[in-house]
């Protein structure tokens, strides 16, 4: 019996949260092996001959047929090198006394046998499971086979007919783990292998994915020996022009993976914004998953290992980025200037002190720091002062006094005066 390494997505509230159970085995060569029409069958299945199951049409909608389907998915992010075709099969009984997902497969492919399906067809199959299901399996919204053929949907409604869910499923399948941040494993959300961050966005693979999966030439692929300035095509849409530079990560088997990304197309449309116009950088061991290291607007720079990025401009469907290897590494770059005020400052009531009069109030607050503190008399400046009291020794008897304080920063920012005290000498 043959084994795979599985995976499962976690569901979080209206989101899915997606997890490794094992790494993933050594990257496949720059070459179009994930190609073709790859025949899949959805398995829509119940818990009875009368029990709820999900609509075959919805279903058959959001793997197959719609704009924004499964199948269009696959057909845009691969360039049109990899196709999913099919049908949607069902409802078929199954138990739901239990988690267990190799006895749902078996029950499942039993019926549909049954029934006259030739499963031998088909290199893929999802089971929809039943709304049962998502009582009986703690921790996990749905699972699949790394480098397999099997997925397996609970019954959650918001899972069963999201495309983006069967499409990350069917990407481990053919091979794909997460898609990382350094502090996250699903951390590059601008890879439908990573995590989401709304329930609509279904976003392409990134460059060291589609690297993985063939899906860029020779051509598109251009390992950096020299520093220089490159030019770099958008990773989508398709066109004819280097789609990624490699750069080798010094003393290391790694390599940094550069692209360029916008929001085009039916599936990177709605990539959230700081990932448009952007130069992205990645490190990829051909292991397990992609790093996302940074994203870079113009002007802006990454530096690690001695090697420093910078995207230098950009177009519509372009961008320029200066590599230079045995770097060192930059200074950093200077602090934003500091335009936020002080907080206004609540003042105490004046005292009078013998022939003086006294003046307090509350510490003021920044978003860097206080420098002092203005305290006016009539609207007149009295004293300038870091301290959080005055004595007024110029007083006259007789004479009513008003005071109002204002705090500043270093940066010459002053915040509203206080609220006006007043006292009869």
């Amino acid at each position: 019996m043959e084994v795979r390494t599985m995976t499962r997505t976690i569901r979080a509230g209206a989101f899915a949260v997606l997890l490794a159970l094992a790494p993933l085995a050594a990257q496949r060569p720059a070459s179009p092996l994930i190609s073709g029409d790859r025949r899949l069958i959805v398995l829509n299945l119940r818990s009875s001959e009368t029990g709820p199951a999900s609509s075959n049409a919805s279903l058959e909608e959001t793997v197959f047929t719609a704009s924004n389907s499964v199948a269009a998915y696959y057909r845009e992010v691969s360039g049109g090198l990899t196709t999913f075709t099919g049908i949607v099969s069902g409802p078929h009984v199954v138990s739901a006394k239990e988690c267990n997902t190799s006895r749902w497969a078996s029950e499942a492919d039993a019926a549909a046998t049954a029934a006259g399906v030739k499963l031998s067809a088909y290199q893929h199959r999802i089971y929809v499971m039943p709304q049962e299901s998502i009582n009986l399996c703690a921790g996990w919204g749905a699972i699949s086979q790394l480098n397999g053929s099997r997925v397996w949907v609970l019954g959650y409604p918001e899972m069963t007919l999201s495309a983006r869910i069967y499409s990350h499923e069917l990407g481990h399948n053919i091979g794909l783990s997460h898609a990382a941040s350094p502090f996250w494993d699903y951390g590059d959300t601008s890879d439908t292998m990573g995590g989401k961050e709304n329930p609509v966005m279904h976003p392409h693979f990134n460059a060291p994915h589609k690297v993985q999966l063939g899906w860029l030439s020779d051509t598109q692929i251009q390992t950096v020996s020299a520093g220089g300035t490159y030019t770099l095509d958008a990773l989508v849409p398709v066109s004819t022009g280097i789609k990624t530079y490699r750069v080798p990560v010094p003393g290391s088997t790694d390599f940094y993976y550069v692209s360029y990304r916008t929001a085009v197309g039916v599936f990177d449309s709605l990539l959230p914004a700081r990932y448009v116009d952007r130069t992205s950088i990645h490190r990829f061991s051909g292991s397990g998953m992609p790093m996302l290291l940074a994203n870079l607007a113009d002007g802006e720079w990454y530096w690690e290992s001695g090697v420093l990025f910078t995207q230098v401009s950009h177009t519509a469907d372009s961008a320029r980025v200066t590599i230079a290897l045995a770097a060192p590494q930059p200074p950093p770059p200077p602090p934003a200037p500091d335009t936020i005020a002080p907080s206004q400052v609540r003042q105490g009531i004046p005292e009078i002190l013998g022939s003086e009069v006294r003046i307090t109030w509350r510490t003021g607050a920044d978003d860097v720091g206080v420098a002092g503190y203005e305290l006016y008399r009539n609207g007149v400046l009295l004293a300038t002062t870091a301290s959080t009291n005055h004595t007024d020794t110029s007083a006259r008897t007789g004479v009513t006094y008003t005071y109002r304080v204002r705090v500043f920063d270093a940066a010459g920012n002053f915040s509203d005066l206080s609220n006006p005290r007043s006292i009869l000498r």
